[in-house]
């Protein structure tokens, strides 16, 4: 089944680009593929028909078929005239013996997160209590209403990693058998990372230790272990701002479209992911208007979020469903109202994230070394001198502030403490990941910014020849 999650997201992104080289496919497929096969089956289930081994492939062939249909009406897509590109510029490219070495190293680690995953099934308290749990129970009773009865927190949680598990139940996988998709969302974040990277003129040994790097990280291996739906959701988050800045920096709605669609997974994916959004949406949009980086093409961007997100949050809605963040919202208000602020929240997150920064049994020595190589190179940090970097540091900025309203808003619930103890670190995992992404892009000599020379120009931005024409 896997594999047919991974054919249907090739197709969705065959639909959106001209070239689907082997990194694009390794990093993209299978979380795309995944994510859009349970939005629709939860709009079949919320409609009123029964989720079943058949009703999975139906959806997954109608989906697959109307992407086929797309770009075969659509045709091959023009390729752009040529641009100039100064040589500091060029992508990098790996050898194909070098490629297959990486993607053998990657390989090997996924399939030991796979091995201990599988091994010990859903045994942490939220993928037993919430993820497995649900998933199995729609996999049961062939309905996403089934999500509401079992396990914690109702329907507040967007069923997107639940609908996975289930849709592995339907066809026939053994319930420890669907922990194998966590370790397919890692392969996709290194694979991806390193994607990013070589893309944007990054030195291949550097990028390819980057990639390791991340890889082997101690919270980041350990959630491709776990039944937890923070690795998919960073996945999904990391890989939608990887492609704006794509996007933006080359006027290309096509990227666009594949970054929100990015974006609305993961807010179909998590909780916080609304929020995120709404905060990289922000960001970027004042940083555009204001350092007149890139060319916005703003509806190509917003409206796959506004469509996947607001359907979710619609659903909610209509349940009557106030999650967490919505209650803590409310009780800040009051509180705020009285004059309470809570502004000791923000010194003890502080001092926990600065104290986890250095737990090598964590983080290693990831976030020490990024932060000290940012702070020297954070005057490159301009939108003239490196407007890919400057736009993914707006995007990291907006991030890490989001999840730091968030653990401000606990302290509202009486949950600070706890919420810190027990989920700061998964919780920051996006932003920590978009600082690695920024600090190894950083490591381009001056003189390159990984971009044609065009882009630096008020005339406005380059084709992006990898992904069809800019319109």
């Amino acid at each position: 089944m896997c594999l047919a999650l991974g054919a249907l997201g090739l197709a969705l992104l065959r639909m959106l680009l001209v070239r689907v080289e082997a990194l694009d496919g390794l990093a993209l497929a299978f979380p795309l593929g995944a994510g859009a096969l349970t939005w629709f089956l939860f709009l079949v289930s919320w409609l009123g028909f029964s989720l079943s081994g058949l009703a999975v492939g139906l959806v997954w062939g109608t989906v697959l078929a109307a992407a086929l249909l797309v770009r075969w009406r659509t045709g091959p897509f023009p390729r752009p005239a040529p641009h100039r590109q100064t040589p500091d510029c060029q992508p990098t490219r790996l050898p194909p013996a070098a490629l297959a070495g990486v993607l053998l190293v990657l390989l090997t680690a996924t399939g030991c997160a796979a091995w201990l995953g599988i091994s010990r099934s859903y045994s942490g308290w939220d993928d037993m209590a919430i993820w497995g749990v649900k998933g199995f129970a729609i996999a049961r009773e062939g309905s996403i209403w089934a999500a509401g009865d079992w396990g914690d927190h109702g329907l507040a949680y967007p069923l997107n990693v639940p609908l996975l598990i289930a849709v592995l139940r339907f066809t026939g996988d053994a319930l420890p058998a669907s922990k194998l998709v966590f370790a397919l969302f890692y392969l996709s974040l290194a694979a991806g990372c390193l994607r990013f990277w070589l893309q944007r003129g990054v030195a291949a040994l550097i990028a390819v230790l980057g990639a390791f790097w991340l890889a082997l990280t101690p919270v980041v291996f350990e959630h491709a272990t776990l039944g937890y739906a923070n690795l998919p959701y960073t996945f999904y988050l990391v890989a939608a701002c990887v492609e704006a800045v794509q996007g933006f920096l080359t006027g290309n709605s096509r990227r666009l479209v594949l970054s929100g669609v990015l974006l609305g997974l993961a807010a179909w994916t998590r909780p916080e992911g609304t929020l995120a959004a709404a905060s990289i949406i922000v960001a970027v949009l004042v940083a555009l208007r204001i350092a007149r980086v890139g060319k916005a093409r703003v509806a190509a961007w917003l409206l796959p979020v506004v469509v996947l997100a607001g359907a979710w949050q619609t659903f909610v809605a209509s349940q009557g469903v106030i999650g967490q963040i919505g209650q803590a919202l409310q009780l800040a208000i009051e509180a705020g109202a009285r004059g309470e602020l809570h502004l000791d929240a923000v010194y003890w997150t502080v001092r926990f994230m600065a104290r986890q920064s250095f737990e090598w049994s964590v983080w290693g020595l990831l976030i020490p070394a990024c932060a000290g190589f940012l702070i020297l190179r954070v005057r490159r940090l301009t939108p003239r001198s490196n407007p890919d970097a400057f736009l993914l540091a707006v995007m990291c900025a907006a991030v890490l502030v989001g999840v730091s309203v968030q653990f401000y808003l606990a302290d509202f619930l009486g949950q600070l403490m706890n919420y810190l103890g027990n989920s700061a670190n998964r919780m920051y995992m996006p932003g920590v990941v978009l600082v690695v992404l920024l600090t190894i892009l950083l490591t381009r000599s001056p003189a390159g910014n990984g971009l044609p020379a065009a882009v630096q120009m008020p005339n406005g931005p380059v084709t992006d020849v990898s992904a069809g024409e800019p319109g």
